[in-house]
């Protein structure tokens, strides 16, 4: 007997334990909702072997924008691997969302990476029964969530028996999205099957007609594996691939592939960049009065959250170069515990550090404000974890709140490893109900020569204020991880305004890290969502769109230049009302079209010949009423 003669359940060990397991956690009267996610067609295989476990309950199913706007006793939320980077946005906001709306919620077998931010903190707060797919998984869940399990992908309750046939030659089945590994060889003739075919039956039938499948995708291993196929499977960019194959698919032969030796910095400027920052700093520190000594003035607060190179980093160079009395705090912002212990060792080497490890994410507006309402120096300075300082950076920022009584904040030239400025200083623009925060100097030479002057806003990257400022004007934590610094400083300008300035001296080499959408899929989708939150955290308190808000929503940008201010304002006031997760939501299922169609009708109603037919049928109705 062949092994496509066996049931599927002696095919792959526990199978039957994994459908007990699942089925255990519904009550066989009680009706409940299935949660379709949005995926390719290896999701929809999820979501068909799902089906077919549940063929004898009483459900219905509904995507997620549906069952978010529905309600009940049990959401049962599809399985899947959309819990890891680089797609990670929609799954976790959904699992909030439902918990919202449903008094249970059970997440389908998954594979789950917890050191990203959002997935981490969304299981920590979940009262779902989760369910784990691999071992890997559920050992990473422990300690996290309080009801975890461990059972099959649902693709193995699919029947396979009718795709059972011989197949010949080798299909090449590697993925070519933001997952894959960037290290399997792939052939000239690889077809990316699951997001390149049209149904999962013709997924399933070109999977069938081969007798060899190599891949990097779970799902086409799956199905290749219960087809009797023979199967070489690659690791992608995250480790589901060998967790699913140990802990389900004995047969199937997982290549090794070597580790990626990654730089310590993949941003880390030229050195002779760094060699004439510091040079520069030096010559600025001559400039200073003679430098104070005592007790110290200003504590420098450093946010870390899981970025341990770059956090080594900045404060290897704060050790360094700071040259005045002052204290340090590291505000560990919930990391992973790898890092974490990484951090506490880093720390204990220097003296004048203390490290605060935070249990919860308190974001970087909820991080910031803490550290300066727990410090007590006169001054505190800000300096992100993937920021370096140089010789007189620290010392140009209190000297200028020093020689200025009614200054409240100084800002920090900002200089990118390409040798040019980030920016120095910022005003802002209002049009049309936009408001627009332009960054000074932006593309300027690092080493040009400018002069202090007033700034409408600080920069987070780097600067130094008053303590007693974060007393009269607190943070507002609404802006929760973006934007938080604009929102602080358009407040503080607007009551005075001269509150900031730059010091051009004080130099800081940025590790910027990009931060536009980058295409149109789920996970891009969440990102940008995250975005825009606090964008409309900004229009709910003060009524104006920041100009931020098209690069994420660039269907709202008209072909002529223009904006659709008018839809953006609905947007906000959406996910004002509603949240992000139900607008991430919406989107992705295409709840958003139209909204976004309006752009097509403002570029017709400008163009001439809808002008010209438009004074045509005013000039005929005119005539037909005087008739």
């Amino acid at each position: 007997m062949s092994a496509l003669d066996w049931p599927v359940h002696f095919m792959v060990p526990n199978v039957e334990a994994s459908r007990r397991a699942i089925l255990r956690e519904l009550h066989a009267s009680e009706p409940f909702t299935l949660v379709r996610a949005p995926g390719n067609l290896g999701d929809q295989l999820i979501a068909a072997g799902a089906r077919r476990l549940f063929a004898s309950l009483p459900y219905r199913e509904l995507s997620i924008a549906e069952a978010l706007r529905s309600g009940g006793g049990l959401a049962v939320l599809m399985g899947g691997g959309a819990w890891s980077n680089p797609y990670h946005e929609v799954m976790p906001s959904a699992l909030r969302a439902l918990a919202a709306r449903y008094e249970r919620v059970i997440v389908l077998p998954s594979s789950f990476d917890v050191s990203v931010d959002v997935v981490r903190d969304a299981l920590l707060e979940t009262r779902a029964i989760v369910f784990a797919r691999e071992e890997d998984s559920f050992r990473a869940l422990g300690g996290i969530c309080n009801e975890r399990r461990l059972a099959h992908d649902t693709a193995f309750f699919f029947d396979f028996s009718p795709y059972a046939i011989e197949g010949r030659g080798v299909l090449h089945a590697f993925r070519g999205d933001a997952e894959a590994s960037g290290r399997a060889p792939i052939a000239t003739d690889n077809r990316d099957i699951s997001v390149e075919l049209q149904s999962l039956d013709e997924w399933l039938w070109t999977i069938a007609r081969h007798a060899d499948v190599h891949t990097d995708r779970a799902h086409v291993m799956i199905a290749a594996a219960m087809l009797g196929k023979r199967v070489v499977a690659y690791p992608s960019a995250t480790a589901k691939i060998p967790a699913i194959a140990k802990y389900a698919l004995a047969d199937v032969r997982v290549v090794d592939l070597p580790p990626v030796i990654t730089p310590v910095a993949p941003a880390t400027a030229p050195q002779n960049l760094r060699e004439r920052l510091t040079a520069l700093g030096e010559e600025s520190l001559r400039r200073l009065p003679a430098l104070p000594n005592g007790a110290p003035r200003v504590t420098v607060i450093v946010l870390s959250y899981n970025r341990i190179d770059q956090t080594k980093a900045c404060i290897a160079s704060l050790a360094a170069h700071v040259r005045i009395p002052f204290k340090l705090r590291v505000i560990d912002n919930g990391s992973a515990a790898p890092v974490r212990e990484e951090l506490a060792r880093v720390c204990a080497q220097y003296p004048f550090a203390e490290l605060q490890q935070l249990e919860a994410n308190l974001r970087c507006v909820g991080a910031r404000q803490l550290g300066a309402e727990s410090s007590d120096t006169e001054y505190v300075a800000f300096v992100d974890d993937d920021a370096e300082v140089f010789p007189g950076t620290i010392e140009q920022l209190v000297h200028a709140l020093d020689r200025d009584p009614e200054l409240r904040g100084v800002g920090a030239r900002i200089v990118l490893p390409n040798g040019k400025l980030q920016f120095c200083g910022g005003a802002y623009e209002v049009r049309d109900g936009v408001i627009r925060f332009v960054a000074r100097h932006r593309d300027a030479p690092f080493d040009a020569l400018l002069a202090p002057e007033t700034s409408a806003w600080l920069g987070g990257t780097a600067f130094a204020c008053r303590r007693d400022l974060f007393a009269d004007f607190p943070l507002d934590l609404g802006m929760s991880t973006y934007f938080e610094d604009n929102e602080w400083s358009y407040r503080i300008t607007r009551a005075l305004p001269h509150a900031f300035r730059t010091a051009p001296d004080a130099l800081v080499l940025h590790h910027q890290e990009t931060k536009e959408r980058r295409g149109s899929d789920a996970a891009e989708i969440g990102r940008a969502v995250d975005f825009l939150v606090p964008i409309a955290r900004f229009y709910e308190r003060h009524g104006l769109v920041m100009e931020d808000f098209f690069g994420f929503v660039p269907e709202l940008q008209l072909p002529d230049g223009g904006r659709d201010v008018g839809a953006a304002r609905i947007l906000l006031e959406l996910m004002t009302l509603k949240g992000g997760d139900w607008v991430a939501a919406q989107w992705t299922d295409g709840g958003l079209e139209s909204l976004f169609l309006r752009r097509e009708f403002l570029q017709m109603r400008s163009s001439r010949w809808y002008q010209l037919a438009d004074r045509y049928w005013r000039l005929r109705n005119k005539l037909w009423r005087l008739v």
